[in-house]
């Protein structure tokens, strides 16, 4: 057998997965622009994987045999259970699917019609007026009630259960389907360990369903998908087990909750952004047609597919894909986004433009948001459904308010891909509409206590018990007071703060390039580059540094506009002060933003580490943080303005051998600015953190490195050379990231796929992170 596979990078695994979970969406752009439509990833769970994104190559293998491809035997088993559609393969899952079509189909699904339009109503009616808000927990509620009313037929205990496990159970499931994770390892904090017990409420619930489904006298004239389940049987007569139904209830629960919502969200999104295809929207609506709503629907799949891939595996001891052979076992993995932007296929593909899918239906091989072949999601229907029905009912009691803001980004759920502010909206009620006539489960599954009535609100007033308004990002569900009281409820709010809310202050922010900014550590690396950066956007620049030389190469470098340069040591605070005083009265503008960004290596073990070596190392990266900002905060509190912005590092994150002293002078970063930005509430002045991972700089250079220790003999210079040589990002990049972040409003900003690494593993594995980091290290230091 020739096996000829695509050509693809050569990273090692953990990098090339730590790549994949940082950056999704353009590291699957980055690989395509450089080695083509299909090519070759080795990352963790997959292994050694083809993506493919060629039309001819993804029909091809959509529509060959289960001798040949079959499913992808990953995670997605483990968290459904052994008897979920995707974990069956083979003549088991045809079995199991056709049991399964039926429900989603026909009649049945005009039923299902009635339930989505109630829950819809029920959730919009508690919408607040005129004020910005996140749709995605209100269109996680609509598709959690709806398919827990489809699936098990009514309310009660049970279904009260399910609401309040299922979300969290998702979360969990969705983010363990996709992470390497041991269900051996780490004891009582393997995540494994609380999702099983997750996995044994929800079974227990299930089975008192079951149960009591199965002693129904009305079971036949249910539509619900547990009596339909508990009715079928196979070819030769036998019934589905308890276990098969409880793991395929699973799949339909999750597979047609999250996924249906984010869509919703995303719909929103793109609808506020394109003003006209929204005018045409509701014209065609209020005209009684549903042809645009349809294409439209259509369009944000296309545009915003929330699922990345869709895989099969090769089962045939060879198996041939247009121009490759690929061996037994070898997974093939369909990049939706890239097929969806392809030119070739959706010509002029970046626009948002539902008008390419009025006069032509797609074709269910190059439009794949929801797979295709034998293994696309059953739910299909039901889905599109449940989306046609929200858009309809929203679009008539409502108009949704358009902005010109940039478009949300994608924001990663571990399966799903959200928009990152959860699909912001505002909206004012095209007519009388009823408030909700009884409370709504919170997007975790409890009770949301939606705001008070009205005879309560104006009690609660005169209380000054002041009704939450909600957040943007939808953490507290309790809907505010009418406008009128929601203007009065503001004003107490601002009283009792004495200063805007911090609400106010996330929908004012005011963009930092063009203005005036200092930055410390300027002389090199991510402070030269933030520097050179925003000098080319027009801003006014104050710099400072221990280095000299380095610190006018900086000021050459940057553009014939008005700076301020200065050289300081920042552990000294009465300088530090004496600059800002010079700042003041150098501003040509009040100062936008305060970068403290100065910082200085040390490696050693904990035990010869020197004392003074470590008071040099603190009194920079730590007390260099605090002076800069007691030295400048004066100045931005005086505005009612500005930002500071505080560098931490990965090492703020996780400790790593060898970096006591640094790990604790970054970790000290994060919680001074973290306890500063608590200060800062309701003043108009923001605090940010920012955490970089391997930056191509000069701090290992100028560490202090007084021995190898790990005993291995190795120089200062071969030792710097293997940092190098595995950092991942160039400060100019690093200081894009850091200049987006604080633009758009972000409170914590991590820069390079291995900061994003450290943070998912500080998060899933908090005490054995470094399990995972120590090979990967071993690794890359072989190959530097």
């Amino acid at each position: 057998m020739t096996v000829r596979l695509p050509p693809g990078p050569s990273a090692p695994r953990l990098l090339q997965g730590a790549y994949a979970l940082a950056v999704p969406g353009r590291g699957m752009r980055h690989l395509a622009n450089r080695y083509g439509d299909a090519f070759t990833v080795n990352i963790p769970i997959f292994g050694r994987a083809v993506v493919i994104s060629n039309p001819a190559e993804v029909r091809e293998l959509f529509l060959a045999g289960q001798d040949l491809v079959d499913n992808l035997e990953r995670n997605l088993g483990r968290v459904l259970g052994s008897g979920s559609l995707f974990a069956l393969s083979g003549e088991e899952h045809r079995t199991q699917r056709r049991l399964l079509v039926p429900p989603f189909h026909g009649r049945r699904l005009a039923a299902y019609e009635r339930i989505v339009e109630a829950e819809t109503v029920r959730e919009l009616a508690s919408w607040p007026e005129n004020t910005e808000f996140a749709t995605l927990p209100s269109m996680m509620r609509i598709t959690l009630n709806a398919i827990l009313r489809a699936v098990f037929g009514a309310e009660g205990a049970e279904f009260s259960e399910l609401r309040e496990l299922l979300p969290r159970f998702v979360v969990l499931g969705s983010r363990l389907a996709v992470l390497p994770i041991s269900e051996t390892r780490w004891g009582r904090l393997n995540p494994w360990r609380r999702f099983r017990a997750m996995r044994r409420e929800y079974d227990a619930i299930v089975a008192r369903l079951i149960a009591r489904a199965e002693h129904d006298p009305g079971i036949t004239n249910r539509d619900d998908v547990l009596s339909l389940m508990l009715r079928s049987r196979y070819d030769d007569g036998s019934a589905m087990s308890h276990t098969q139904i409880a793991d395929q209830l699973l799949t339909l629960l999750t597979a047609g909750h999250e996924t249906t919502a984010t869509t919703l969200a995303w719909a929103v999104e793109r609808l506020r952004r394109h003003p006209d295809v929204l005018r045409k929207l509701v014209g065609d609506q209020d005209a009684g047609g549903s042809a645009y709503r349809e294409a439209t629907i259509v369009e944000v799949q296309r545009s915003r597919p929330v699922i990345d891939m869709v895989g099969r595996q090769v089962t045939a001891e060879e198996f041939k894909l247009g121009r490759w052979t690929l061996p037994k076992g070898c997974p093939v993995l369909v990049s939706i986004a890239l097929m969806h932007n392809n030119e070739s296929i959706f010509p002029n593909g970046r626009p948002f433009n539902p008008s390419r899918f009025l006069d032509a239906k797609p074709d269910l091989y190059q439009w794949i948001p929801f797979g295709g072949g034998v293994r696309r999601c059953l739910g299909a229907a039901f889905a599109n459904m449940e989306m046609n029905v929200v858009l309809r009912i929203m679009l008539r009691d409502f108009t949704l308010v358009p902005t010109s803001e940039p478009g949300e980004r994608w924001h990663w759920r571990g399966v799903a891909n959200a928009p990152a502010k959860g699909g912001l909206a505002v909206v004012r009620p095209r007519g009388e509409r009823k408030r909700a006539p009884r409370r709504l489960p919170s997007r975790r599954g409890g009770d949301s206590r939606r705001g008070p009535k009205p005879a309560e609100r104006s009690e609660a007033l005169a209380r000054r018990e002041i009704p939450r308004l909600p957040s943007r990002r939808g953490g507290d569900s309790r809907r505010g007071p009418k406008p009128a009281e929601r203007s009065e409820a503001l004003a107490r709010r601002k009283t009792q703060l004495g200063a805007e809310g911090n609400m106010s202050e996330r929908k004012s922010l005011k963009p930092i390039a063009g203005r005036p900014v200092m930055i410390t550590g300027a002389a090199s690396g991510i402070g030269r580059a933030l520097a050179q950066r925003l000098a080319r956007y027009g801003s006014p620049v104050a710099i400072a540094d221990i280095d000299e030389t380095g610190l006018k190469q900086t000021a050459a470098s940057l553009p014939a506009r008005e700076h301020l340069t200065r050289v300081l040591d920042v552990a000294d605070a009465d300088d530090l002060r004496r600059f800002a005083g010079e700042v003041r009265d150098w501003l040509p503008e009040p100062l936008a933003a305060v970068f403290n960004n100065a910082g200085v290596g040390l490696t050693s073990t904990v035990l010869d580490a020197m004392p003074e070596d470590d008071d040099w190392l603190h009194q920079i990266n730590f007390h260099g943080v605090v002076n800069g900002t007691r030295a400048f905060l004066p100045i931005l509190m005086a505005q009612h303005d500005g930002v500071i912005v505080n560098t931490s590092s990965v090492f703020g994150l996780v400790g790593i051998p060898y970096q006591s002293a640094y790990c604790a002078a970054k970790f000290a970063v994060r919680g001074f600015t973290d306890s500063l930005r608590q200060e800062l509430r309701g003043t108009g002045v923001r605090a940010v953190t920012v955490h970089p991972g391997g930056v191509t700089t000069n701090i290992a250079r100028n560490a202090r490195i007084r021995t190898d220790p790990e005993g291995l003999g190795r120089t200062k210079e071969q030792m710097v050379a293997q940092f190098e040589a595995m950092t991942m990002t160039r400060p100019e990049k690093a200081a894009a990231i850091i200049h987006r972040g604080v633009e758009r409003g972000k409170a914590r900003i991590l820069v390079g796929p291995d900061a994003y690494l450290f943070d998912a593993l500080a998060r899933v594995a908090p005490v054995h992170y470094y399990d995972v980091l120590r090979p990967l290290t071993a690794r890359m230091r072989r190959r530097s």
